[in-house]
């Protein structure tokens, strides 16, 4: 869909590596509300070659959002560009708003209020890839939004934080937050990859509902943590087959004797789910190609026994 035109900025930024930006970023700033589809994602991907120095194109981008239109990336790319994977003008738009970095952040922020779902997507991985500590706190509401893509996209996007403060704003708001919320924050939180979490997920497990059980699950098998051994062995025993399985995917991380009988139980679990997970996780530490067997399992590990040290956690 063709996007309004909006009035050019008075203020132009030159970048460093071009002979006469200012006049290649007007050109593209024009482009954007062409009626072809391809124009549009040509000018938003031309732009992001300036990065903050196309700072003069943030509104008329943060308007792109909102455009949807399927394109191929060969279509616009050209020079020998030969992949047929789908894009969007608003795609491309998000790419360069994040390339562009801390002047955006404002607009990224204020576009996660839109009404339409894709702006919010979209602005939420932006300011994910820009990273910046004060977007956490506006972009952890989305956690709730009512569109399931929004909510994914978010835990991604708070997931992508690379700041040792990241993983502790998070912990900071997960007593206070819905349980829809805490999911997605125990999910990015285990891709922040900060063991710092790790002690405050193990607390959290016994009292959260099932959702949140099956998040801690992913996420502290995400953080290896010795410590979080225990609850990941608890979590075979869930009631729920989604939490058993992240538990036995989890363990994966974790071969020890302990590990391994635990493993082979849940060969017999009554979940299929379960037990494929706990087969995946055998065979990717043991180097066995064995079958859902337990009984052959548990022949094979009595054989492995000596080779274990006799103090292993």
């Amino acid at each position: 869909m063709p996007v309004a035109a909006l009035p050019a900025s008075g203020s132009e930024h030159t970048p460093r590596h071009a002979a006469s930006p200012p006049l290649m970023i007007r050109d593209n700033l024009v482009r954007l509300t062409d009626s072809d589809p391809n124009e549009r994602a040509w000018a938003a991907y031309q732009l992001g070659k300036f990065g903050d120095a196309a700072a003069v194109a943030i509104s008329p981008l943060i308007a792109l959002l909102q455009d949807d239109t399927p394109v191929l990336l060969s279509r616009y790319l050209g020079g020998g560009y030969h992949s047929s994977n789908a894009s969007t003008p608003g795609d491309e738009a998000c790419q360069t708003l994040a390339k562009i970095g801390h002047e955006a952040v404002p607009a990224l922020q204020h576009a996660l209020q839109a009404d339409n779902a894709v702006v919010r997507q979209l602005a939420a991985k932006a300011l994910g890839q820009i990273g910046e500590l004060n977007s956490i706190v506006v972009l952890l509401p989305l956690l709730d939004d009512p569109d399931r893509q929004v909510r994914a996209i978010t835990a991604l996007a708070l997931g992508s934080y690379r700041h040792p403060q990241a993983a502790q704003i998070i912990l900071d708001a997960l007593p206070t937050a819905t349980p829809g919320m805490r999911t997605g924050m125990v999910y990015a939180l285990g891709q922040i990859n900060d063991v710092l979490a790790v002690p405050k997920l193990m607390q959290r497990y016994p009292q959260e509902q099932v959702d949140v059980r099956a998040a801690i699950m992913y996420a502290l098998g995400r953080l290896r943590d010795g410590e979080a051994l225990e609850t990941l062995l608890l979590g075979l025993h869930d009631a729920d087959e989604v939490v058993r399985a992240n538990a036995a995917n989890a363990l994966a991380n974790y071969y020890n004797p302990r590990t391994m009988a635990a493993l082979i139980s849940s060969l017999d679990d009554p979940s299929e789910r379960v037990r494929d997970a706990a087969l995946e996780s055998l065979q990717l530490v043991s180097g066995m190609q064995l079958s859902h067997d337990s009984d052959r399992w548990r022949q094979w590990w009595q054989q492995q026994q000596a080779n274990v040290p006799p103090h292993a956690p």
